[in-house]
């Protein structure tokens, strides 16, 4: 069993990757693992590489490559993104305690045994900022200890905008401060406190609690937790607006979580602000919308001429464009042409420490989905290192679609991987570079793999195994059944109510396909052989055949006459009522059904009564007269032809008494020769 380090969700050993937050899984403490593919590796952004030593690690794929990610040179950024195939460094480290963590708060990079997750933020931090009280950070433990004190504080400063609080401001005051604990004198000191502040700094110098909220927006925004960003920005920008960072991260909330009233804001704002088109361009990638996206860099790059934003972001914009949409191996080439140029531009920390945070990932990102072979990821903790350039950008790429679904097609290639016993087909693709491995695989590369018998009995879990002789599990599992089976009373004529023996002779070739659905349907307690599955399955066979026979010659409304030419009729009703039922519920494969003869009783009283149906009565060559007696009241004489044409009105049945002459007594009409054919 499998884990996340991170967010603690559980996996089967079948998957590589957590599809929540993309961190690579780690065997859960008290289980063995018996995978061979990888280990506890990082990539430590604290390297001196003069001096750091490239391991190898993993499991070897078949051949060598110099393409891996996890060179300082390449993953903080400092590359020549025209030469990135002598990508050769892998800095390893396999001491758990001297795994390189960064600190949410300080951007430190600190060992893992001095930091701590917070649980409720999820994000890690140094020991410094661990309440022990309840295992929180000191910014969600402030959160939540002064969330009410802080309101108190925004009312009161919201109140003071003139510098006068009215009565009716203070009773507003006074009921709030009540209901969280404070006295009447604390709220008049605590409004004093704020209104000499504000005398002090004009509004413009942050109070503890602010510095706080700040460093938690901070948090927020390097998780790419926007609304969580958008309520605590929220409670700073009215008094810091004038604040690049309090502007970039108001707007940038507002963008990507409601964006009506992002467009509130840009409607009010008539001049131009770099951190609006910035958070423009996020909104447009977000909505999907590319061509806003790329209206707001044009405009930022018009207005701003020497920020490096416009021409870095061209770069995720194209990649966005190319993700997108189905790509083919010449717009693959194409685009490695192009993004390198977009990441050479000089930006420095000290002016643009978010811009170039960014340009490091993406450097990253860039060896990752178009240089870098898929085995790496399996090889290494590459994204590790990858979320050490740019925890935003990190982020926010492993929160997209595209990355989510990425993460499916990789645990699935790499469960093929070793299900198979690295197969050289699965072993070419996971060569390649992340995205044209994806591609591939998609395109159904490794179907005939996955669909072989082979491939299926090795996934199979040992239970089911174990529920079959081995003969059986290896042999081909294909089955014949022929058999006649009689139905003495079918209905045939609907209208009449005919009802005639028929019986069946038929052949069927069934598989059993899926040993999984088959060992749920048919195993007991011990294992079953050949003999014992097609015993089970040819009982199977004969009771649908015995309940649905009827049914099915009903809704072919087959005509007697007509049986022996119904037969093709017959088979595709039947397997369309069934053959898709057999595989899911049983897991049997109907592969031929052929019906050979459908054969009416023709002794019987039903076959000569559906065969006479809708034919004119044989008159009897008689003379006779009849006389007809109804409730004693003598009728007639009749001729046979004039008792014939009185059936179907009812005036004349089997029952009817007759006489003529010659006849001893009266009779009923089925008793007498000339007669009863008539019925």
């Amino acid at each position: 069993m499998k884990y996340c380090p991170v967010c603690s969700t559980e996996y089967g050993n079948e998957f590589f990757f957590c599809e929540n937050d993309g961190n690579k899984l780690e065997e859960k403490p008290d289980a063995s693992s018996d995978l061979n593919i990888g280990d506890k590796n990082i990539i430590s952004g604290d390297l001196n590489l003069s001096k750091s030593v490239s391991q190898s690690g993993g499991e070897n794929f078949g051949g060598d490559t110099s393409l891996s990610l996890g060179d300082k040179n390449i993953i903080s950024g400092d590359i020549n993104v025209e030469n990135t195939t002598n990508i050769d460094k892998v800095i390893i480290n396999k001491d758990d305690t001297n795994q390189v963590v960064t600190c949410a708060s300080s951007g430190r990079s600190i060992r893992i045994i001095e930091s701590f997750q917070c649980k409720k933020c999820n994000q890690r931090f140094h020991n410094d900022y661990l309440e022990n009280s309840s295992g929180q950070c000191r910014f969600c433990e402030a959160e939540d200890q002064n969330v009410q004190e802080g309101r108190l504080k925004v009312m009161i400063t919201e109140r003071l905008s003139d510098m006068v609080i009215d009565e009716q401001e203070l009773l507003e005051l006074k009921n709030f401060s009540h209901s969280v604990g404070y006295s009447e004198d604390q709220l008049e000191q605590l409004i004093l406190d704020i209104k000499n502040e504000l005398i002090k700094t004009s509004g413009e110098v942050l109070s503890d609690y602010e510095q706080d909220l700040l460093k938690l927006s901070r948090v927020y925004f390097d998780s790419f937790n926007m609304s969580k960003l958008k309520e605590s920005i929220s409670q700073l920008y009215p008094k810091f607006k004038s604040q690049s960072e309090v502007r970039w991260y108001y707007f940038l909330s507002h963008a990507l979580v409601d964006e009506s009233e992002f467009q509130k804001i840009q409607d009010a704002i008539n001049y131009d602000e770099a951190e609006l088109f910035k958070a423009d361009y996020f909104n447009g990638i977000h909505s999907l919308n590319l061509h806003s996206a790329s209206s707001a860099l044009s405009k930022l790059n018009t207005s701003f001429s020497a920020h490096p934003f416009p021409k870095l972001m061209q770069f995720d914009l194209e990649l966005h464009k190319f993700l997108g949409n189905p790509y083919s191996e010449d717009e693959f080439g194409k685009l490695q042409q192009v993004l390198p140029g977009f990441l050479k531009q000089q930006i420095k920390f000290e002016s643009y420490p978010f811009e170039e945070g960014l340009q490091r990932f993406f450097q990253g990102l860039y060896v990752l989905l178009f240089k870098m072979p898929l085995k790496s990821l399996f090889d290494h903790n590459v994204l590790a290192g990858l979320k050490q350039t740019s925890e935003f950008g990190y982020n926010r790429f492993i929160a997209s679609s595209f990355w989510k679904n990425s993460l499916k097609s990789q645990n699935e290639i790499y469960r093929i991987l070793k299900v198979s016993g690295n197969d050289k087909k699965v072993i070419e693709i996971c060569k390649k570079p992340l995205l044209q491995a994806l591609t591939e695989f998609k395109s159904g590369k490794l179907d005939e793999i996955v669909n072989s018998d082979e491939f299926k009995l090795k996934e199979l879990d040992p239970k089911i195994k174990n529920s079959f002789e081995q003969s059986f599990i290896e042999s081909k599992r294909i089955f014949n059944l022929e058999k006649t089976i009689p139905f003495t009373d079918i209905l045939i004529d609907n209208a009449g109510g005919t009802s005639v023996p028929i019986s069946l002779k038929f052949k069927m070739v069934y598989k059993v396909k899926d040993l999984k659905i088959a060992a749920e349907a048919f195993a007991d307690k011990v294992q079953l052989g050949s003999s014992d599955i097609q015993r089970l399955a040819d009982k199977l066979f004969l009771d649908k055949l015995l309940s649905n026979f009827g049914r099915v010659m009903s809704s072919m409304q087959v005509k007697i006459d007509q049986l022996s030419s119904k037969t093709s009729d017959f088979e595709q009703t039947f397997l369309e009522l069934n053959a898709e039922s057999f595989l899911q519920n049983y897991g049997l494969e109907l592969r031929e059904f052929e019906v050979i003869r459908l054969t009416p009783d023709k002794e019987s009283e039903g076959y000569r009564k559906a065969i006479n149906a809708g034919k004119p009565p044989v008159l009897s060559a008689s003379n006779n007269m009849y006389h007809m007696n109804i409730n004693n009241v003598n009728y007639g004489p009749y001729s046979v032809q004039q008792l014939s044409e009185m059936i179907s009105s009812g005036q004349f049945t089997r029952e009817s008494m007759v006489w003529c002459e010659g006849m001893a007594q009266w009779d009923a009409a089925a008793n007498v020769i000339d007669l009863k054919q008539l019925f």
